[in-house]
């Protein structure tokens, strides 16, 4: 890969990181530039009642601040790296993703570390340093270990005694700090967004997202974080043939040209933390895409201007919203160009202007505009 693109399967230099009580479980969220906080993992419950085990997910975040290592949350933020099948697999995989499990389970058998302000003994840190000889922390000394766990567990004292609040990792710094409370706007986009449905969303500002190739036939949206660097939404588009010269992997670009240009895409709105997900009407819109697309590679223009009026009807009979057959037929098209753009590259920065009504490439083969 690329250095180009080396941003979007890379730790950022600084995140921030809420985790917030519901009930029993702790849930994860990341913040973005745009759109509300989104969700990226739920924590697992207490072994025993009140023991704080909930809030073990705070050690993966010492590890990413201290040795930018966390298959776990490397993984939570759709950054393995998958330009690299060896590293993927061996080192952001599901192995590597238990010995991490492992490591926290042994710091929470030390119950009386945990709970003290002692430096870990000996013992502890031999065994995880055995526990991850196969792995690329190996290189880590004893004093870089202890300093790590040392400083999530203070983190997790301090979110045990007080409860929910806002981690931020800091790898410059190699600091893990974490702030009580401040987590209300992380719930905003939960307790008040409403469904989405056939319903017009409009952006308010300037949105950044890009589309990359994670692998050969396989793109991938991310959006940037407020602290610099970026974060994978979970969209994943692959081909539908053997014939990467198709292009259907970039078909992103249809939805977020819908967004830009008619104010309306149930799959984005989704994907970028507008609105909380519909099915049905996010259906509809992937069936139009699919149909248009057909329709530009065989280079029928009538045929776009058929799918245009259809799409039309489709959002008026179904849920009610008028968008306009002209306005259809020039988000399709737009989604078209961009796709076509992209095809043959490693991906790029896409800027959605809601007052133009516009999509543009901000820049080509992934280059990082940070």
């Amino acid at each position: 890969m690329s250095a180009s693109r080396d941003c979007f399967e890379r730790f950022p230099q600084k995140l921030s990181i809420a985790l917030v009580q519901h009930t029993s479980y702790v849930a994860l969220y990341v913040d973005a530039c745009t759109g509300p906080a989104r969700r990226i993992l739920n924590t697992a419950t207490d072994c025993k009642p009140a023991d704080g085990y909930r809030w073990y997910q705070i050690f993966s975040m010492a590890f990413a601040a201290h040795f930018g290592w966390s298959p776990i949350l490397r993984d939570a933020l759709g950054l393995k790296r998958r330009g690299n099948r060896e590293l993927e697999k061996g080192e952001d995989g599901v192995r590597a993703q238990m010995i991490e499990e492992y490591v926290i389970a042994l710091l929470f058998l030390n119950r009386d570390w945990l709970t003290s302000s002692r430096a870990p003994s000996q013992n502890m840190i031999d065994e995880i340093c055995s526990a991850v000889s196969g792995l690329e922390v190996a290189r880590v000394t004893n004093a870089q270990w202890s300093a790590a766990i040392e400083s999530g567990r203070d983190a997790w004292q301090c979110l045990n005694k007080h409860g929910s609040g806002i981690a931020t990792i800091d790898l410059k710094s190699q600091n893990l700090d974490v702030n009580p409370g401040g987590f209300d706007s992380f719930l905003s986009s939960e307790s008040v967004a409403p469904m989405i449905g056939f319903d017009k969303t409009e952006l308010i500002d300037e949105t950044l997202v890009a589309l990359i190739e994670v692998k050969p036939g396989v793109a991938e949206l991310f959006r940037p974080l407020l602290e610099g660097g970026w974060v994978n939404v979970g969209s994943k588009a692959e081909e539908w043939s053997r014939d990467l010269t198709d292009g259907f992997r970039w078909h992103d670009t249809f939805h977020l040209a819908n967004l830009a240009i008619l104010s309306w895409s149930p799959v984005a709105s989704s994907i970028l933390g507008l609105s909380r997900p519909d099915l049905r009407p996010q259906l509809i819109e992937e069936a139009i895409i699919a149909r248009a697309y057909e329709a530009f590679l065989r280079g029928k223009r009538e045929d776009v201007q058929s799918v245009a009026r259809l799409a039309d009807r489709f959002c008026y009979e179904f849920g009610g919203q008028r968008l306009g057959v002209s306005k259809w037929e020039l988000a399709l098209v737009t989604g078209w160009d961009l796709s076509r753009r992209l095809n043959g590259t490693s991906g790029a920065v896409l800027c959605l202007d809601p007052e133009k009504q516009s999509v543009s490439v901000s820049s080509c083969d992934a280059a990082s505009p940070l």
